[in-house]
This record gives structure tokens, C-alpha cells and sequence, in this order.
């Protein structure tokens, strides 16, 4: 799977003649506080397990007249998809309300906190105005489980034509061959080992074929990931552990 992700990364990079502009984005993070993030109602608590970029995460209970509010100051009227980052586990809500105030409306988009969790997951591509727009998750209005969990949102601008012209039908295709690869394969597979031959020939395989999507796309979600195979592979180099020859 790692030299499948190597080849499909490398096949895209190459029907790139000239690096993509860099794509809008902003991050909203509960650890930053208001006025990006703010909540309502009582029982929220912090969590002891780590969240988005190492940071925490806040929980409470399912039906709890309680809300989490991310805002964003969006630079143009346009198409944004908008990401939820959560950490997923047994108990969370199956049914988890985010509602989306966008352009058009508010949109309320519903997804299951126990699945596809430390990872960027879109929650659609609405259009928004230019200025303070928000997402909101609403614990009363979730079921399933027994907690909802509120950490990051995303706000990433599609409207522009971010991807040059010679990213056409054939590099989509591969875009997407990557990202079912990525999905049949946990993208840490490797990284939380201390055998130094794997950490250097298979994750080291790996994060350079997410710098490579990096590179194509100027898509900042494969950065993210490769800052966590960092983070995962460091603790166990050579001199960390007492391994200096």
C-alpha cells in the first residue's frame, strides 16, 4: 500500500508542469477561544486525550441543551467546503448535528463521531458571503452514543481555480485513486513503530508521498498529515533512544 501511494503521488506530480497556487484556508480551533469558538449551555468538559495539533478537545453528553460555535472570517464571497476534525472512539454520537449557515441557508449536516475521526472530514461545499460565518454543532439535536466531541472546523475556499490547467481529468482521477488507497490503509500504519528499518523504508515512504500531493495541489490538508508522522517517528530516532551508532 505505501509504494502504491508513492506511485499515485508521483504519477500527479508530474502532470504538473508548474506548482498550484496556494489554497485559502482557515483553522478554528477550540483551544483558541473566542471569538472563533464559543459555546453555550453547561456540562462541557476538556478532554485528556489529545485533539487537533496536539491540542485538546471538549465533550458533553448527547441531548444536552448545549451548543459549540466555530467562526471564521471568510476573505470573498464564494464556495468553501467546510471540515470537522474530531477524535472518534465507541461512545460518540452516531448522529452528530452540525448546522452550516451559509449564503443560501442553514444547512444541517449530520455524520457519525465514531468513525473517520483525526482526519479532516468535509462536512459539503456551501456558498458563503464574505466576512463572519459560522458552523455550529448542536449536542441536544445529536443521538447515538454517549458524547458529541467539538475540536477544529475548517473553512477552504473552492471558488477559485486553485489548480492549474494542466491538473486535468486524468490527475482528478489519480487524486482520488490516492485517496482510496489512503482509505483501505490506516495512514499511521507505520509511523508508531520503533523498528528503525520500517520507520525509515516504509513511513518514511509515506510522508514523502503526502509531500508530493503537497506539492501538486498546495492542498494544506497533506501537510497536516505529514506533521503527524513527525510527531509519531522523532520520539523514536537513533539518539532519542539511546541508539548512536
Amino acid at each position: 500500500m505505501s509504494m502504491a501511494r508513492i506511485i499515485v503521488s508521483a504519477l500527479l506530480a508530474g502532470l504538473v508542469a508548474r506548482p498550484a497556487p496556494a489554497v485559502w484556508h482557515a483553522i478554528i480551533d477550540n483551544d483558541a477561544g473566542a471569538p472563533g469558538y464559543v459555546e453555550t449551555g453547561s456540562g462541557w468538559t476538556t478532554s485528556t486525550a489529545t485533539g487537533y495539533d496536539g491540542g485538546t478537545y471538549r465533550w458533553v453528553s448527547v441531548g444536552t441543551s448545549a451548543t459549540a460555535t466555530w467562526t471564521a472570517e471568510l476573505p470573498a464571497a464564494g464556495d468553501y467546503d467546510v471540515l470537522v476534525w474530531y477524535r472518534e472512539s465507541y461512545n460518540r454520537a452516531t448522529a452528530t448535528h452540525y448546522d452550516v449557515f451559509a449564503a443560501d441557508g442553514t444547512h444541517t449536516v449530520v455524520i457519525d463521531q465514531q468513525t473517520d475521526g483525526q482526519r479532516w472530514r468535509s462536512l459539503g461545499i456551501f456558498p458563503f458571503d464574505a466576512g463572519s460565518r459560522s458552523v455550529r454543532l448542536d449536542a441536544a439535536a445529536s443521538t447515538g452514543g454517549t458524547v458529541v466531541i467539538a475540536d477544529a472546523v475548517r473553512f477552504r475556499d473552492t471558488s477559485c481555480d486553485c489548480l492549474p490547467d494542466e491538473f486535468d481529468t486524468i490527475a482528478l482521477q489519480a487524486t482520488d485513486i490516492f485517496h482510496a488507497i489512503d482509505d483501505a490503509r490506516d495512514e499511521n500504519a507505520y509511523a508508531g513503530s520503533t523498528d528503525a528499518g520500517v520507520l525509515a523504508w516504509s513511513d518514511s515512504s509515506i510522508t514523502m508521498a503526502y509531500l508530493a500531493m503537497y506539492e501538486a495541489t498546495r492542498d494544506p490538508e497533506y501537510l497536516d498529515v505529514v506533521k503527524t508522522h513527525a510527531e509519531l517517528i522523532f520520539p523514536h530516532r537513533g539518539d532519542r533512544i539511546g541508539m548512536l551508532d
